[in-house]
């Protein structure tokens, strides 16, 4: 082996051999001098020695093991980082630093011996030494930094020296089977998860000179039971104790003012809780998940229950919530299941959006005159809240329907459907809701509950539940005169095609059509055809009658008219024979003006004779979308977009087909 030395520095090494000693006079192992050397096994490191430099070892796989003399003083950041195979390591006499990623990724070293004089652990020092099954850290160490420990899966016990003040960010994270520390009174901080994931932890106490826990500090301790908190810790982060599944109590010292976000996420087996007098606001999804919680009181310190404090605590029957609290977050009771009673006091204003949703046993609230905003969905699901009808109507809010009913009749004093009122009412066949509420449709029901509707004003009703409103208005009988009975003749004329198959299967829209004669010549041989095709022939026998009483002759001359002038244009259109194969058996849609076509009649015939298909659906299984503004943010194109359907303008649909029209 050849070496490079300049002042009694070693920088660099040449050769492949794999037993290898550092030759006497060297005081320093520069930065990354036996990096990669990967067929090392072994090195011997002379007395003189005082500094191993920054990665000096790196990745030096094979390296199995090492004796660092008493001449060391300092171990530099990932100096053994990677080294594989290396099993054991005795750091002697004066070495006072272990730096950052010293040891990191050595995963089979199972012992390491530290010299007495070590007074810092490195960020990272031992991160995933895996093998790792017991350290002792010296007495004069004073801190141990982020990730020193940090899945070290074998450590099973560790005890931290009186000198240490602060336990670094993740010090022990990952560190599954450590089932027991000991912290001294020296430590004042525990720092951002510092043992989250040590799934074997059953306790631990905390020393009385802690005054603070940070985020995530013991969050996924599953195997832990029982915590000592003690009075001098006045701040804990948020998700502290989150996921920690076992553990079945715990007091907060008096001198903390807030319960962090997801303090108690999932404690599922948390059968009680006492919240200090000294706690102000309960954070977001504090207690969440806690579901063998029963009962809880909540002092007059506290203003503020943030979102899903208490969502999903399905055992707990009663709350107290007292005259300090202004807002109730979003979510913050939602699913409590058991949960049977509440009082709200007169100090809340607000409440948020599904704040007691899917509390199926809640039977009474009160809500004082305070509250001035209730959030969307606040009372959905709460079928103990329902009355005789099945409806649960807060401040003429519609939160629910729990009935079985199929036909269902909204009261005139609702002013508003909760997003999730007919949730569970799929079966709904007959709807019945005032004339302001015809703008909610489309985001109340499912997508595919189609109902009859009766409702006074179809003007903001969406185009889905429209036949289902013209239906309702010819089964109603209503009166075809006045503005509203004028706007529902109107739309029947312009859709009497599509109407025919909801027309057939109720019958009083048809006659209803035929008695306002709102089928046009236009439409007469395809709607004569439907009914045809039925075999009802009261109905056959009154379109055929119709047909011939209702629509003159003339009328009938226009419309033959019209259809022997597209067929001539069809025939004018000249196409590239190759190029007509293009289109044969796919599904088209078409949105917009048109510009190349007269009407959408012509452009279906040019489909036809192409073997191909218009249809007014945007569904999967449709292959174009023809728009002749692709990049316009309409409803259609968006749609589109969403199911992955090739959009083309006109112009490019003349193109693929190879269509020029004579003229």
């Amino acid at each position: 082996m050849d070496f490079v030395i300049i002042d009694s520095v070693l920088i660099k090494c040449y050769g492949k051999d794999r037993d290898v000693a550092i030759p006497d006079g060297v005081t320093s192992i520069g930065d990354s001098a036996f990096q990669w050397r990967t067929k090392l096994t072994s090195i011997t490191i002379p007395d003189g020695v005082t500094d191993i430099c920054t990665r000096a070892f790196y990745t030096c796989s094979n390296l199995s093991s090492i004796t660092i003399p008493n001449s060391v003083t300092s171990i530099g950041d990932g100096a053994f980082s990677k080294c594989e195979s290396l099993k054991s390591i005795t750091i002697l006499g004066s070495a006072t630093s272990i730096g950052d990623n010293a040891f990191s990724g050595c995963t089979r070293l199972k012992n390491i011996t530290l010299s007495n004089g070590v007074t810092s652990i490195g960020d990272g020092a031992f991160y995933c030494c895996s093998s790792l099954t017991c350290i002792t850290i010296p007495d004069g160490v004073t801190s141990i930094g982020n990730s020193a420990f940090r899945y070290c899966r074998s450590l099973t016990s560790i005890t931290i020296p009186d000198g240490v003040t602060s336990i670094g960010k993740e010090a022990f994270s990952g560190c599954s089977s450590l089932t027991s520390v000991i912290i001294p009174d020296s430590v004042t901080s525990i720092g951002h998860g510092a043992f989250y994931d040590c799934t074997s932890l059953k306790s631990i106490m905390l020393p009385n000179g802690v005054t603070s826990i940070g985020d995530d500090a013991f969050s996924s301790c599953k195997s832990l039971t029982s915590i000592t908190i003690p009075d001098s810790v006045t701040n804990i982060g948020d998700r502290t104790f989150s996921s920690c599944y076992s553990l079945k109590s715990i007091t907060l010292p008096n001198d903390v003012t807030s319960i962090g976000n997801y303090m108690f996420y999932g404690c599922s087996k948390l059968k009680s809780f006492t919240i200090p007098d000294s706690i102000t606001g309960i954070g977001h999804g504090a207690f969440s998940g806690c579901k063998s919680l029963t009962s809880i009181t909540i002092p007059d310190s506290v203003t503020s229950i943030g979102k899903n404090a208490f969502s999903g605590c399905k055992r707990l029957t009663s709350i107290t919530i007292p005259d300090s609290v202004t807002t109730i977050g979003s979510n913050a009771f939602s699913d409590c299941s058991s949960l049977t009673s509440i009082t709200i006091p007169d100090s809340v204003t607000s409440i948020g959006d599904s704040a007691f949703s899917d509390c199926s046993n809640l039977t009474s609230i009160t809500i004082p005159d305070s509250v001035t905003s209730i959030g969307k969905n606040a009372f959905s699901g709460c079928s103990g809240l329902a009355d005789k009808h099945g409806f649960v109507i807060i401040r003429n809010v519609l939160y629910g329907y729990c009935g079985n009913d199929p036909d269902v009749t909204i009261p005139n004093s609702v002013t508003s459907i909760g997003d999730k009122a007919f949730e569970q009412c799929n079966k709904v066949s007959d709807l019945t809701l005032p004339g302001t509420l015809g703008a909610e449709l489309k985001r109340i029901l499912d997508k595919d509950c189609k109902p009859v509707i009766h409702i006074d004003d179809i003007s903001s009703v969406s185009s889905k539940y429209r036949p289902g409103c013209a239906v309702g208005f010819a089964e109603d009988n209503r009166d075809c005169t006045d503005e509203n009975g004028k706007a529902y003749l109107k739309y029947i004329k312009a859709n009497a095609a599509k109407l025919i198959g909801k027309a057939i299967e109720h019958p009083a829209l048809f006659y209803l059509m035929l008695r306002e004669k709102l089928i046009t010549a236009k439409n007469i041989d395809a709607i004569t055809e439907a009914v045809q095709q039925s075999g009802n022939a009261e109905m056959i026998a009154a379109i055929l009658d119709y047909g011939n009483s209702s629509i003159s002759e003339k009328d009938k001359g226009k419309v033959q008219q019209k259809k022997d002038e597209r067929d001539a244009n069809v025939t004018n259109f000249i196409f590239d024979t190759e190029k007509l194969e293009a289109l044969r058996g796919k599904t088209v849609v078409v949105t917009g003006k048109l510009k190349t076509f007269v009407s959408r009649d012509e452009l279906k015939e040019c489909l036809t004779t192409c073997g191909a298909t218009l249809t007014e659906t945007l569904a999967r299984g449709v292959d174009y979308l023809i728009t002749n503004t692709p990049n316009s943010g309409t409803a259609k194109n968006k749609k589109a977009v969403e199911l992955g359907i090739t959009r083309i303008t006109e112009a490019q649909f003349n193109e693929m087909i190879g269509r020029s029209v004579q003229k």
